[in-house]
């Protein structure tokens, strides 16, 4: 990837289309950055996350085939961080049902 090009991210929100055709989604229970040239900046954007009450941010730092999980945003921070590698599966803490296997990603 070009360094003038952004780096995926994905965001999963509450609410339907029609909830943010006037307006932006305020926050998000779940942030997913594939961290293909800087993992490290986006390790040091995880407060600005947790400033804005994302439940998760996920990091995917892809040359590394690993997951880093960031949960409970307190104060600017997150309280409980966990690196999921192998043949784990990654279950969000607040949305039942979504699991994400790093076999599958990472074949």
């Amino acid at each position: 990837m070009a360094d003038s090009e952004p780096e995926p991210d994905i965001a999963v929100v509450p609410g339907s289309e029609e909830d943010f055709v006037q307006k932006h989604p305020r926050t998000a229970e779940l942030v997913i950055e594939v961290a293909v040239s800087s993992p490290a900046l986006d390790r040091a954007n995880a407060s600005l996350y947790a400033e804005a009450q994302v439940a998760e941010y996920w990091i995917v730092p892809g040359l590394e085939k690993r997951v880093e999980v960031y949960r409970r945003p307190a104060d600017g921070r997150y309280l409980e961080t966990h690196l999921f590698e192998g043949q784990e599966v990654i279950e969000h803490a607040g949305i039942p049902g979504l699991r994400l296997s790093l076999v599958d990603i990472f074949p």
